[in-house]
């Protein structure tokens, strides 16, 4: 709100019975009095010729303003679940303002049409492929908005291992999904390792995607399966993904780019 506004409500609508409510910044407001009318301006009084009550707005609670975006967002969809859990968490993780959070809500809003798993069935895909699918989403989602530098490295395979792993900031899965634990039966410590997992093996896989022979590295190479356990924290091997079998049937990337949607010809 620009001073002069303030002058125009208090000359020409000042009228018995009628009152303005403001929603401004008040310290923003200060300074850009100060910069009209000089640093030396007493603008705690000036604001007061114009404000007979001012009182502070509380801080949104973020999370739960996250959770109510999802609930509505994801009201027709399927598969939501561990979707909306890891995207709240990684809200929270990154530190995003409400403009975020509404900015990356309306994203999801023309995304989610375009993903087959959160429009089919649980029964059609085995609940690793779910938690596989609904972390990778989140993860890169977030890069995307919160940081974007991070995230253009993802897409275009370049960047160091080790360096973007550092900078990538990771969620603390055990001790906020408890209500959750039963979704898919695995414990949260075990989502916790899985995709700690998960995350290292798509980072070093994505990063030589585009250089490598598919079919020799699926039949030759197991380093990019990933094996969740079990509460006992031994190893359920019945049960894996193998992540290459995932990234070649699973185009995360250009799903989020709408590429697979862009006719060229």
């Amino acid at each position: 709100m620009e001073p002069e506004l303030l002058e125009v409500i208090k000359h020409l609508f000042n009228i018995e019975g009628f009152a303005f409510i403001l929603s401004i910044d008040k310290e923003q407001l200060s300074h850009s009095i100060s910069s009209i009318y000089g640093t030396n301006m007493d603008t705690i009084g000036y604001l007061g010729r114009f404000l007979d009550i001012d009182f502070q707005l509380p801080h949104p609670d973020l999370r739960a303003y996250s959770q109510l975006k999802s609930d509505l967002t994801f009201s027709h969809y399927k598969n939501t679940n561990y979707f909306s859990f890891f995207l709240i968490e990684f809200i929270h993780t990154y530190n995003c303002s409400l403009r975020d959070i509404n900015k990356l809500y309306n994203y999801l809003d023309l995304l989610l049409p375009l993903i087959p798993e959160f429009n089919k069935e649980f029964s059609t895909y085995q609940p690793l492929y779910l938690i596989t699918t609904a972390y990778l989403y989140a993860l890169l989602i977030i890069l995307k908005f919160k940081a974007p530098m991070i995230y253009n490295q993802i897409i275009n395979k370049n960047y160091d291992i080790e360096t973007i792993l550092g900078e990538i900031q990771t969620i603390d899965i055990k001790d906020s999904m408890t209500h959750l634990d039963q979704t898919f039966g695995f414990s949260s410590t075990s989502i916790q390792l899985f995709t700690d997992q998960l995350l290292k093996k798509y980072i070093a896989l994505n990063r030589i995607s585009n250089k490598i022979n598919w079919t020799y590295i699926a039949e030759e190479n197991d380093d990019f399966i990933v094996i969740p356990t079990n509460r006992q924290g031994n190893p359920i091997p019945s049960v894996r993904v193998e992540l290459i079998n995932f990234f070649t049937d699973n185009n995360i990337q250009s799903k989020l780019e709408f590429v697979d949607y862009f006719n060229l010809e």
